[in-house]
């Protein structure tokens, strides 16, 4: 266990969200509520304390006391968590006010262009920029602070709300407060439509982007102020969400949630990655639990990234009405704390590739392509937000950059990434990353120079039914390969024109007549462009069209055949397992001192189109691991065996009898 003086490092995190409801206060028991947290063996219980409701008589007059008050106390419910050992996280919510309160105050609220409120239900959304979440929320924090003795702070739907939980949107906020910032920094009035082409809207997002980022800053500086032992969101953990929607677009995203932890772990692994899965199915449904199969699953992924566990469910654990999940989480939770001293240890990632992502909280098809075709294939990746990569950051232990069709790169990153490929470093570029500059200006694609391209000539998104033709001098760079000489192209596509050893594969046959099929042949083949782009030194490597979109999007092996040659075969990363299912996610990490080395194997073979199943069981794992030491012993957590291994070489190779939903082999070493 770690000595560092911040409870959360490397804390046994099992956090439970109760997301309580009004009613719940009305006969709370507080032995009971502890009593439920600790039979889950949870070690983290996250109340709601204020915001839209306090769950206590508050002295701020802009508050609103929750009127149902009449169980135990909060004061009391703090205590008996403390006292059982659990610590204690507060629930904030600044995004809305009560009815009442905005008629007190219309200038709190968040405006449309036309000049209207969202009232949902009787909550008003507020404007981040409003006097209340400017000074009443401080106000509202520094009572919380000085009255509870909580351990850690969420706050929930922080930045711009332009969005009810009917999923109805907004557009951006003309409140007098937004007006009035954006015309003094920007000298423009806020744009009523959402469109990126347009470059007043383009500011608008830096507008509110750099609102956010302060304010985020704001309020953890605040918070740390008041007592710096306490934990604040997105600064010393981070709290994301595994979920699902009454008809949410396809297809699932089954690794939502190792990527999710990977992404908040990021390139340095210091904050906390707290990816919780959500019991319910959406906000329609909050009474309505998702498969016990599918909880199971997120919880052993996070395990597997090196995250800590987390699950919500709306209301209490003992008047929950869909209690499926809960045996599932007991599972995995009694496995964690059974563990602590592998699960808790300073962990370090194996990971070869480093993938770089614009967002967390939207789906970006090319990123999560990326994501399933990393897994499927056995190579080991991080995963960092563009805004969490600093000047500072070490890219050294990371063999290739993946950049998937990433539109906005700051300047320093764009320099950092190419003086890493110019030391050496493989450089993957998708798509036209890089078309917007820090402040969201257009410009050239900035990484020609390093790729060998002249110029992007033209970019195009109608080549539906265009495919790529493989070379016969090209066969043996795509193995995958062998039995297809064609690749299916998509929408999108760039042409660009190569610097003079620049080196191009494939050829491209263009759009073409799909019908009738008597008529379905190509009359052309265009050598000049190209399905890859290498540059001369083969440290960077350039895509022009969307593999990761069609791979997520579709699934078809052919997109992956591709995608997996690219990284073996022609940036020369070896995957960390051969001849194993894809269905078998694996990942390796090392304690830092190099004690031992971690495997962890979650089976997701449960997932089965739009439902998840337990997993089938999977035979005879074999997985290679580079020695870093001499090898003292080889077992496995859940079965708890000692296996037995053989030395080859650099390596050791190690055979799992049979995996059936999760394992870890602990690798000691001398």
């Amino acid at each position: 266990m770690s000595t560092n003086s911040k409870w959360w490092s490397n804390y046994p995190w099992r956090n439970i969200q109760t997301n309580l409801r009004e009613v719940d206060m009305m006969d709370i028991n507080a032995e009971k509520y502890v009593d439920e947290m600790k039979s889950f063996g949870a070690t983290i219980a996250m109340i709601n304390v204020a915001g839209i409701i306090a769950s206590y008589t508050t002295s701020i007059a802009d508050e609103t006391t929750n009127p149902y008050l009449l169980g135990d106390s909060l004061d009391l419910i703090i205590k008996k968590c403390h006292d059982a050992n659990l610590k204690v996280m507060a629930r904030m919510d600044f995004s809305k006010i009560r009815l009442p309160i905005y008629e007190k105050h219309p200038d709190w609220a968040y405006r449309t262009s036309g000049g209207k409120i969202v009232n949902y239900n009787g909550d008003v959304h507020s404007c981040i920029n409003s006097e209340y979440q400017q000074k009443i929320a401080y106000q509202i924090m520094e009572e919380v602070i000085k009255r509870f003795n909580v351990d850690a702070v969420f706050f929930n739907m922080g930045g711009f709300k332009e969005d009810d939980y009917s999923y109805n949107h907004y557009g951006p906020c003309h409140c007098d407060n937004c007006k009035r910032l954006f015309k003094n920094e920007f000298n423009l009035d806020i744009p009523e439509n959402e469109n990126i082409n347009d470059p007043n809207y383009r500011k608008y997002l830096l507008f509110k982007e750099n609102i956010v980022k302060r304010e985020n800053k704001r309020m953890a500086d605040f918070i740390h102020s008041l007592n710096p032992d306490i934990a604040v969101d997105l600064f010393d953990f981070a709290r994301i969400e595994s979920n699902t929607e009454y008809k949410r677009p396809l297809p699932f995203f089954q690794y939502s949630s190792s990527s999710n932890t990977r992404t908040i772990r990021g390139i340095d692994g210091k904050k906390v990655a707290s990816n919780c899965t959500v019991d319910f199915i959406g906000f329609y449904y909050r009474h309505v639990a998702v498969s016990s199969a599918q909880q199971k699953l997120r919880l052993y992924q996070s395990l597997a990234n090196l995250g800590g566990l987390d699950y919500y469910i709306i209301g209490r654990l003992d008047n929950h009405l869909d209690k499926t999940g809960y045996q599932a989480v007991k599972e995995v939770f009694s496995l964690h704390k059974n563990n602590e001293q592998v699960f808790c240890s300073d962990l370090e990632t194996d990971a070869d590739i480093l993938l770089v992502k614009s967002k967390i909280w939207e789906t970006i098809p090319e990123e999560r392509g990326w994501v399933r075709a990393l897994t499927e294939c056995h190579f080991l990746f991080d995963e960092a937000l563009v805004d969490d990569i600093s000047t500072t950051s070490d890219f050294s232990k990371y063999k290739a950059i993946l950049l998937p069709n990433i539109k906005r790169l700051p300047s320093n990153l764009v320099n950092s990434l190419k003086a890493y490929s110019k030391q050496g470093g493989k450089l993957i570029i998708i798509g036209n990353c890089g078309i917007y500059d820090d402040e969201y200006n257009l410009q050239e694609m900035p990484f020609r120079d390093v790729l060998g391209i002249k110029k992007i000539s033209s970019v195009r998104d109608d080549m539906v039914s265009s495919m790529f033709l493989k070379k016969a001098e090209e066969e043996e760079k795509f193995p995958s390969m062998k039995e297809t000489d064609v690749l299916m192209l998509g929408d999108d596509y760039e042409y660009a024109i190569l610097e003079e050893g620049t080196k191009g594969y494939f050829s491209l046959i263009p759009p073409h007549m799909y019908g009738p099929p008597e008529r379905c042949y190509y009359k052309e083949v265009i050598d000049d462009y190209h399905g890859l782009i290498t540059n001369m030194q083969n440290t960077a490597f350039f895509v022009p069209w969307r593999p990761g979109t069609l791979y997520y999007r579709e699934g078809y092996e052919n997109t992956l055949f591709f995608m997996k040659d690219l990284i073996s075969s022609i940036v020369g990363i070896s995957p960390f397992a051969q001849n194993v299912s894809p269905m078998v996610e694996i990942t390796s990490s090392h304690e830092k001192n190099h004690a031992f080395t971690l495997v962890q194997l979650v089976n997701t073979s449960g997932h089965f189109g739009t439902s998840y199943f337990n997993p089938v069981p999977i035979n005879d794992i074999n997985v290679k691991i580079k020695k870093i030491g001499k090898t003292k012993e080889v077992s496995t957590i859940v079965s708890k065996k000692k296996l037995q291994f053989k030395e080859e070489g650099d390596f050791i190779s190690i055979s799992l009898e049979k995996l059936v939903d999760y394992e870890a082999i602990v690798i000691r070493w001398n």
